[in-house]
């Protein structure tokens, strides 16, 4: 788990050798996260398999920059090969019909502007820059819901969360407010409204609403766009972007391997109930590591029900005064504390050195 500030990368190396890359990304800067990602890479291989967690651009603007700019020379990164992708199915909401394809389109919106403000760089499709730096390679991905596995290899991680329909509930209000929120925005920020535009018309989101299938952007030569000058984002456009952000956390990938480690994403309080409860069910409340919701920073009291030897916490100055009080009291680790984190392949469990806060 590499120090990227607030945000998150990290890589798993299974038994059997595989490299899975769980996001790349920093709310700090896309360099932070590339920085990161080569410290990752001095330990490992690169990776054969990419999981996004949710659809936050601080989780994956590494990526992007490190695909638009070409930047493995300059941070002496290794050619990547991919083999495989996984993302978030964003839920069907029953009675909703087009919400999700409104919600879809908002968001990679609202990263676009905000990506490009940061960088000057107008990308935000996940899979293009997969496929950018994979040296134009093809890859298979697939989009992942409640029940889902991936098997790697004799290691099979099991998805807890999303769930594959949401019928209605707190997740269906907040989807709905962010879009609304989002509409507001629209109307107010021409320039918003003109990559929105770009959005809906170049249709990119067609491919994040398939079940699966494999990328290929043969003879891909368009160049790079930029955005003249970085600007202060109106009041009303940042209130869209928090709220495009909630919406997304209710929607975080969560997902376990075996008793070894359990991801909760970004959930909120009403995901994580539900999440432990689905873990009750299945008989899984015990683990080795276990990366809680938001950086540490959300909670819930159904987490006492779970059980873990290590918790590791990836986040910065801002996250790491927010991490929840029950957290701080068990055997964790934090990478604003201690920096980058290596977990060994063999451990002898139980004789974590518990960290004081």
């Amino acid at each position: 788990m590499a120090d990227v500030k607030d945000g998150l990368c990290f890589s798993i190396r299974t038994i059997s050798e595989n490299f899975i890359q769980i996001d790349c990304g920093s709310s700090q800067g896309s360099e932070i996260a590339l920085a990161g990602l080569k410290r990752i890479y001095d330990y490992f291989k690169t990776p054969d398999i990419f999981i996004l967690s949710h659809f936050h651009i601080d989780h994956y603007n590494g990526l992007l920059f490190l695909s638009t700019n070409k930047h493995q020379r300059k941070y002496f990164l290794p050619e990547f090969e991919i083999k495989k992708a996984y993302f978030p199915k964003i839920p069907d909401l029953k009675e909703k019909r087009g919400l999700k394809r409104e919600f879809i389109e908002a968001l990679f919106a609202i990263n676009l502007l905000i990506f490009g403000n940061e960088t000057g760089l107008m990308e935000y499709d996940f899979l293009k820059a997969i496929y950018r730096i994979n040296r134009e390679k093809s890859f298979k991905y697939k989009l992942l819901s409640q029940g889902d596995k991936i098997n790697i290899n004799g290691s099979i991680f099991e998805v807890i969360w999303p769930p594959n329909q949401i019928i209605e509930g707190k997740t269906l209000k907040t989807i709905e407010r962010a879009l609304n929120d989002f509409k507001k925005a629209l109307e107010k920020d021409d320039k918003l409204k003109e990559l929105y535009q770009r959005v809906r018309k170049e249709g990119i989101f067609e491919k994040y609403l398939e079940v699966e299938g494999e990328i290929n952007y043969e003879n891909d030569n368009k160049q790079n766009e930029y955005i003249q000058s970085k600007r202060t984002l109106p009041e009303i456009v940042k209130k869209a972007n928090d709220s495009l952000k909630k919406a997304a956390n209710h929607l975080s990938l969560a997902f376990f391997e075996d008793n070894r480690i359990l991801f909760m994403g970004d959930l909120e309080n009403y995901e994580i109930k539900q999440v432990v409860e689905y873990l009750e069910k299945n008989n899984r409340r015990n683990f080795l590591i276990f990366i809680p919701p938001h950086h540490g920073t959300h909670c819930h009291k159904n987490i006492e029900k779970i059980k873990w030897n290590c918790l590791l916490c990836s986040n910065g100055p801002k996250l790491c005064r927010k991490i929840a009080p029950y957290f701080k009291s068990t055997s964790s680790l934090s990478t604003h504390i201690n920096g980058d984190i290596v977990i060994p392949v063999l451990i002898e469990p139980f004789r974590w050195r518990r960290w004081y806060w």
